[in-house]
């Protein structure tokens, strides 16, 4: 199930480099700022059912994950991700 993977994804973007992410994913489609806390978010409004992933950052380092949107259009995000090798 889609669900399940992006679930296993979460835990290994904690503590990562934010700016891993944006090198893969691109310039995120929003950051804002909520105290000390930078939350990027990444908009793909052309996949099918609209992924958002959206990083909260302290420093450089990612300390929050969220996922939104029906989960069959986060593939794309999923395999970027992948490609990060960030487990390692």
């Amino acid at each position: 199930a889609p669900g399940k993977q992006l679930i296993h994804l979460v835990p290994s973007l904690i503590g990562k480099d934010s700016g891993d992410l944006a090198e893969s994913l691109g310039q995120p489609y929003d950051a804002v700022w909520v105290n000390d806390t930078k939350h990027l978010i990444w908009h793909y409004p052309q996949l099918v059912g609209e992924c958002r992933l959206s990083t909260a950052n302290k420093g450089e380092k990612i300390v929050g994950v969220h996922w939104s949107g029906p989960l069959t259009g986060c593939h794309y995000l999923e395999a970027k991700i992948k490609e990060l090798h960030l487990n390692n």
